[in-house]
């Protein structure tokens, strides 16, 4: 038996819709966690990956850590010269770990202008 195309069998079939928002967000979610890079144990070439991180920067950061791992974000921005809030920020959206924990202020919605 066929059922023609508005067939009252088949309508609570045709009204059920995979719902792609929840998959897709849950592939962001998994991309973004293997993506992080933990910045205790990232390479000079790994830190350079990130947008906002040169030469210089790589160095900073290496050499700081060369002392002792980074305990938290905040020990970050205090040991890496030139490495404040806004660019830790920055690094922690793209990734960046610190003890496995993303930047305190990236866990915060951001302010809005007023």
């Amino acid at each position: 038996m066929t059922c023609p195309p508005r067939c009252p069998a088949l309508q609570p079939l045709l009204r059920r819709r995979p719902r792609p928002v929840p998959a897709l967000l849950s592939l962001l979610v998994l991309a973004s966690q293997a993506a992080a890079l933990d910045l205790n144990r990232a390479t000079q070439a790994e830190l350079e990956s990130l947008r906002g991180v040169g030469p210089g920067l790589s160095a900073a950061v290496l050499q700081a850590r060369a002392e002792r791992p980074f305990a938290d974000w905040r020990d970050l921005e205090a040991r890496v010269p030139g490495l404040g809030e806004r660019s830790a920020r920055r690094l922690s959206d793209q990734g960046g770990r610190v003890q496995g924990q993303p930047h305190p202020a990236a866990l915060r919605p951001a302010a809005s202008a007023p």
